[in-house]
């Protein structure tokens, strides 16, 4: 590889072991390319995350920056592990505070679909409008939200416990990308990928599924992937 063409790339993951434990086994991926990473986060989740092999080290790089305090959050919080269920929204607000223009989704596609096209009318405003498929899934499925899954998440989804909704970020972030990677693979749900490329204009590509941690079974992660059973 010429050293012209080598890439040094940054990654904002979400403050949650479920997303960047997936962020860091793909900038491995990236860096045995021989491409440079930027792993951007906070001070006490960079010291929490697993250490790198020797051979990474040149590679990727460690960036801390200090979480902007926010009235509700509690003091040393810096991950969803660190608060309880109903005052993550104090995170987001914090996070919104280190803003960045940037997407690796750790969800399916299938879970993606979630997210309305920019063009489209959103009327869902019910828990049960979501145990359908929304409007712009243009073929039969059964992958949808069972009521008591959003029945646990509805007020985040919607917006009831923050000034901005987990949906309207989720929309806003896919928009003002240029592409979208996603922790999935043509073989797995080749139609999803498809119908993402197709509704939100523009690449959405897989990366395979990535190895799973025991960070996994954060609750946020299982509550949105758990919607994809089935």
């Amino acid at each position: 590889m010429a050293p012209s063409s080598k890439l040094h790339i940054a990654m904002f993951p979400w403050l949650a072991f479920g997303h960047m434990i997936p962020y860091l086994e793909l900038a491995k991926l990236i860096a045995q390319k021989g491409h440079k990473v930027s792993f951007i986060s906070t001070p006490r989740n960079i010291d929490h995350l697993p250490r790198l092999h020797p051979n990474f080290v040149p590679l990727i790089t460690f960036v801390r920056l200090p979480l902007p305090w926010v009235d509700g959050l509690p003091e040393n919080a810096e991950a969803t592990s660190d608060v309880p269920y109903d005052t993550v929204q104090y995170l987001k607000k914090a996070y919104d505070g280190l803003a960045f223009q940037m997407l690796f989704s750790i969800f399916l596609g299938s879970t993606l679909s979630i997210a309305k096209p920019h063009s489209a009318i959103d009327d869902r405003k019910k828990p049960e409008d979501f145990t359908v498929p929304p409007k712009w899934v243009s073929f039969p499925t059964k992958v949808t939200f069972r009521l008591y899954e959003i029945l646990r998440v509805f007020d985040f989804v919607t917006g009831n416990t923050s000034d901005v909704s987990d949906m309207d970020r989720l929309q806003e972030v896919i928009r003002s990308c240029e592409m979208v990677v996603v922790r999935s693979c043509m073989e797995f749900e080749p139609e999803w990928l498809q119908l993402l490329e197709d509704i939100h204009g523009k690449p959405f590509i897989p990366v395979g599924m990535l190895p799973t941690t025991e960070y996994d079974n954060d609750e946020q992660i299982d509550t949105w992937s758990q919607s994809n059973s089935g």
